[in-house]
């Protein structure tokens, strides 16, 4: 019998072939060569149907030796022949370094699915070091769901990206204008201008002339405009005044500004006042009191959930180990919210079960993220006890879900404060949660997973209890699992548990 070459084997043989393409392409700077077949490319994007087979096509080609010729200035080799590679085989490798180039590419041509493949490889591949560069890329491509996905996690890692000397030295101007502009940096406006002094006096060594003040801001050129004067303390005024960058009439003239404007508004209670007089100098200031009540062995486990919890900006977090021993009421009632994580056995399910019922009782906040606790079946890392017997639990125990990606679905109540700044999760290659799709009555959904299971629920008892909040999810990053099997830092987990452990402490 015949063996047949698969379809797929012919049609690689075409690519960038020129032995019996019918169009060439001029691609990049240099005008690389590179073949194409229009047929093939008009069925993968309908741009290559309109480009080939209108009345357009002379606008963009012409005949050259019997072949059509176009010229692709705006695009690189590498990234055009990803291109071919889609339109032919259905079928992409990308290289993180191009990806940004691609995805441009894929927008040209309308080709949605690989777009849409692209911006979830670059959101995976994010880390605190390539951040700026994808921004830098996202802005010279114009791609603005891009340029968007980019900010949004350079403002949730703000901390550890802007702690690193230099930073700005070898970005653009336009990309830094980006940052600067941003409302929502974890960091000091004093910080912001001390990476801008840096970069001045790169420059300055770049172009060989002496880093003085003048030299300086003659290099930075506007970027100094959008330091915010109103939101530098007494020390960062001390280092802008000894800068000599800044025309000292028109920061005495800003200060006074300033000092009338918070003198008028101070004792209100408005949206406005509040956020001028915290904006970016609330950097971890919260005087929330929370207690982690973990059963874990492994001590970087609870370190990174801690981590999590602390991303706002709450500071006070202890840790109790309920594997050894439970808390009384007395010891915990004290604290605003209480965080439970579980892999291993409590040391009485029962009883820590019946501590968890009496606090809420109180009017307090408890936080749920431990799937293990929530399992089916008859285990000494099971919750029991009044906090289940009693219906405070928002959903009902289930199956363990577990090595089925899924990442956040339909937001039911997108205002609501756990989401503020939410905009992705993923629960990354294993996404540990539980089989449930219904909550329990008087319960709210506030969020679920794209497979329809619950992501966060709630229940608020009686009016004079505090709330129960379940976070079905594995609350370990990817941090911990560098190969991507626990949630994607690249997404908001942080934020939820962060916001979660926030609004249990005020309900």
């Amino acid at each position: 019998m015949m063996e047949i070459t698969p379809i797929n084997d012919k049609l690689k043989t075409l690519i960038n072939n020129p032995e019996i393409a019918d169009v060439k392409f001029l691609v990049g700077r240099n005008k690389i060569e590179m073949y194409g077949h229009k047929t093939i490319l008009a069925i993968s994007s309908i741009m290559w149907k309109n480009m080939f087979f209108t009345g357009n096509w002379y606008e963009v080609s012409q005949k050259h030796q019997d072949i059509s010729q176009v010229v692709i200035s705006d695009m690189e080799p590498k990234a055009f022949l990803a291109i071919l590679r889609f339109s032919y085989l259905r079928d992409i490798e990308l290289d993180p370094e191009i990806t940004p180039e691609i995805l441009y590419a894929a927008d040209k041509f309308d080709m949605q699915e690989l777009k849409q493949i692209c911006l979830k490889s670059i959101v995976k591949t994010f880390t605190t070091r390539t951040a700026l560069q994808t921004l830098e890329k996202a802005i010279k491509f114009k791609q603005q769901e891009l340029i968007g996905t980019a900010i949004h996690y350079i403002e949730r890692k703000s901390k550890t990206i802007f702690s690193r000397d230099k930073l700005f030295d070898k970005i653009s101007e336009q990309t830094i204008q980006f940052i600067l502009q941003s409302d929502n940096l974890f960091i000091s406006e004093q910080r912001l201008f001390q990476l801008l002094v840096s970069r001045g006096k790169y420059l300055c060594v770049k172009r060989k002339i002496k880093p003085t003040p003048k030299n300086i801001k003659k290099l930075l050129g506007n970027l100094p405009k959008f330091i915010r004067l109103e939101l530098l303390g007494l020390s960062g005024l001390k280092e802008i005044y000894n800068s000599q960058m800044y025309d000292l009439e028109m920061v005495f003239k800003r200060c006074l500004e300033i000092a009338e404007k918070y003198e008028n508004q101070i004792g209100s209670n408005s949206e406005k006042s509040r956020k001028m007089l915290v904006a970016r100098e609330k950097l971890s200031v919260d005087d929330i009191n929370v207690l982690v009540l973990v059963s874990e062995t492994r001590e970087q486990y609870k370190r990174d959930v801690i981590k999590s919890i602390k991303h706002q900006g709450i500071s006070q977090v202890t840790s109790m180990n309920v594997a050894r021993r439970i808390p009384t009421l007395e010891e915990i009632k004290d604290y605003d919210s209480i965080f439970v994580f579980s892999c291993d056995p409590f040391k009485d399910p029962v009883q820590m079960g019946n501590v968890l019922a009496d606090y809420v009782e109180m009017n307090r906040g408890l936080v749920i993220c431990s799937i293990f606790a929530l399992e089916n079946g008859e285990f000494s890392r099971n919750l029991k006890g009044r906090i289940v017997n009693d219906s405070f639990l928002p959903i009902m125990k289930g199956r363990v879900i577990s090595h089925q990606e899924s990442q956040i679905g339909d937001v039911e109540i997108s205002e609501h404060p756990i989401m503020k700044e939410v905009t992705s999760f993923n629960g990354g290659k294993f996404s540990y949660r539980i089989d449930a799709t219904n909550v329990q009555t008087g319960s709210t959904v506030i969020a679920r997973y794209e497979d329809g299971n619950v992501l966060i629920a709630e229940n608020r008892k009686e009016d004079d209890f505090g709330t129960v909040v379940v976070l079905n999810l594995w609350p370990i990053s990817d941090e911990i699992s560098t190969n991507g099997n626990y949630w994607l830092t690249s997404t908001d987990g942080a934020m939820i548990i962060a916001n979660t452990v926030r609004y249990a402490s005020t309900v």
